[in-house]
């Protein structure tokens, strides 16, 4: 089940310290967080809640790809696999850690902005149009006094949007050798998240982190801290708490946003992926039956990968044809239809949408019919909370 994720952790309590700088600073730092999800930099179901008071704004940082990627490593249970779970996690918790850095970074330059200028800009403005200057005295002022920390939170920002998008560059970046065997493992089972939905019943050992930004007494406080072990099972309940607003209400409308989006979501990663892998198969047994391709040292990949550069498809790394070209060039013309299909069932499976909820407000028509086909069902899931 896909799940909607609210805050895990709880805040810390302190005294409130009613200031009319927290609240744009926190807006500022809650909103360029929000931007960060929406822009892929950090997990797409990450969430960012405000306290109240507004001394405080909490990220808890998740990614259900992550996650059910991390569970298909795992489920392996050999060393291989272990080992890439491992990697995985190790490479999620450090683009967080990055985030945490420059967030930290951003949130001090806004209060101190906020407690600076006493016009109507906001810091992100500032921020995002620095350094060209302002006719404003005071963000001029402001710029000149806090120059080398609005550097250095760009750079912070740099190096998340440069942050490796996958497993294997990221140990590239990291001089990390990576055995052969876990190599080709990860290439492998690149999709395979499509086909580990979490259930929440099983327990996992990937931990997600809540990082607490707050203001008490006019000093930023930074925490970090993981929270929890198991986040399926404490966010599972979120949202099953959250339905019981309407649940015994008789509202379709909800059952079909709330469940059936949530089980439509599941049903079309998984027959995604099925045709998935159907394709790749057929793809990779028919070059791998050509004898003389499958010796070459050229591989499907290679293909692959000069078709949608729009290279020549027998094109090696240094720009040379392959001496077999003209073989290359001839199982082209055979199996394109096939490839083609393959490398579109990639992208498709690249360009998914990120959450149930951005999956029911492109496909409403999909989880509505998906709703009605299993109707008892759902209805049963609702009569739970």
């Amino acid at each position: 089940m896909s799940l909607n994720i609210g805050s895990a952790n709880p805040y810390n309590s302190y005294v409130s310290r009613p200031a009319p700088e927290n609240f744009s600073a926190i807006n500022s730092v809650r909103n360029e967080a929000n931007k960060l999800i929406s822009d892929g930099l950090i997990g797409e179901n990450t969430t960012v809640t405000t306290r109240l008071d507004f001394n405080s704004v909490s990220i808890d940082y998740w990614s259900e790809k992550a996650q059910s990627q991390w569970s298909a490593y795992s489920a392996l249970d050999d060393s291989i696999g272990n080992s890439a779970a491992q990697y995985h996690e190790q490479f999620i918790n450090e683009r967080q850690a990055t985030a945490d850095d420059y967030l930290k970074s951003y949130l001090n330059l806004a209060r101190k902005f906020s407690e600076e200028y006493s016009g109507s800009a906001s810091f992100s403005d500032v921020f995002n149009c620095f350094p060209d200057a302002s006719k404003d005295s005071e963000i001029q002022t402001f710029i000149e006094d806090h120059r080398g920390a609005i550097y250095e939170a760009k750079r912070l920002k740099d190096e998340l949007v440069d942050f490796p998008k996958d497993l294997l560059a990221w140990g590239q970046k990291k001089n990390i050798e990576f055995s052969q065997e876990l190599k080709s493992l990860v290439k492998e089972m690149e999709f395979d998240w499509a086909n580990h939905p979490i259930d929440p019943s099983q327990s996992s050992g990937f931990t997600s982190t809540s990082s607490t930004f707050n203001m008490n007494d006019n000093v930023l406080i930074y925490e970090s801290t993981s929270t929890y072990n198991n986040p399926t099972d404490k966010l599972y309940n979120i949202q099953i708490n959250s339905s019981q607003s309407w649940a015994g209400k008789g509202d379709t409308t909800q059952l079909e946003k709330w469940f059936g989006a949530d089980g439509a979501y599941s049903e079309f990663k998984k027959e995604l992926y099925h045709q998935y892998t159907v394709l790749k198969n057929s793809a990779h047994n028919a070059f791998e039956s050509n004898s003389l391709l499958s010796s070459s040292g050229f591989s499907l990949e290679m293909m692959i990968n000069n078709f949608k550069n729009g290279n020549d498809i027998a094109e090696l790394d240094n720009g040379n044809l392959h001496k077999e070209s003209d073989s290359i060039h001839e199982f082209w013309d055979t199996n394109s239809l096939l490839i083609k299909q393959y490398i579109y069932k990639m992208d498709e499976l690249n360009s998914i949408p990120k959450t149930a909820s951005d999956f029911y407000q492109l496909n409403s028509a999909y989880v509505r019919k998906y709703t009605s086909d299993n109707f008892d069902y759902l209805m049963s899931l609702r009569e739970m909370v």
